[in-house]
């Protein structure tokens, strides 16, 4: 099994996130903690996401975390577009052919491992969006361009989503290096180790 820790900073408040991420033949898992400050309070969120070895969710559950009280939300995809949020079906994703959550990068790098796209192209997706504040799925459209990219970054996509538009850029991993006034990665050791855990 190959590991790898990671941390990204908020650029324009106080707030960091850590991933770790485990991968083998079988496919990857990803445990995930936020803390930052956000315009309504501190946002504390745990999640854990279970990716089939072609990184198709298989599962995924988000945990708020508020004084000693926990309350999650579970996603998980079947075959067929068939999505259920905490054990029950949710026709209404049925077009969904991704997921993403609020307050982490990470489900952006799942996105566009999926994307073959070349300069000036883009693509329309409907994702299974989890709101880690508010513990709630719905479907979210996004367009996603891949523009000219500056010389730090290996990539970089401009995402339009909610009557916003944002620009993230990426490595060469397709990891998240970079996006105004949301995720700065701040260390990214490389997958190493045949770990047992």
């Amino acid at each position: 099994m190959r590991y790898t820790s990671l941390v990204w900073e908020w650029p324009e408040r106080r707030g960091l996130e850590h991933l770790r991420l485990f991968a083998s033949d079988e496919g990857t898992k990803a445990d995930g903690l936020i803390v930052a400050d956000s315009e309504s309070g501190v946002v504390r969120a745990r999640y854990s996401i279970s990716l089939g070895p072609d990184w198709q969710l298989q599962q995924c559950g988000v945990f708020s975390i508020s004084g000693s009280a926990q309350n999650s939300v579970w996603l998980r995809s079947g075959r067929r577009s068939r999505w259920e949020v905490d054990g029950k079906p949710r026709p209404d994703l049925e077009n969904c052919t991704a997921f993403d959550i609020t307050d982490t990068p990470f489900p952006k790098t799942v996105l566009v491992r999926s994307f073959n796209l070349v300069e000036g192209a883009s693509a329309k997706v409907t994702v299974a969006r989890i709101d880690n504040r508010e513990l709630s799925v719905r479907p979210v459209e996004q367009e996603w361009e891949l523009v000219p990219a500056p010389e730090y970054s290996a990539r970089r996509y401009r995402c339009k989503s909610l009557n916003s538009a944002i620009e993230m850029d990426f490595d060469e991993q397709l990891m998240l290096k970079f996006c105004p006034q949301r995720w700065r990665l701040v260390n990214k050791p490389e997958l190493n180790g045949n770990g047992d855990d």
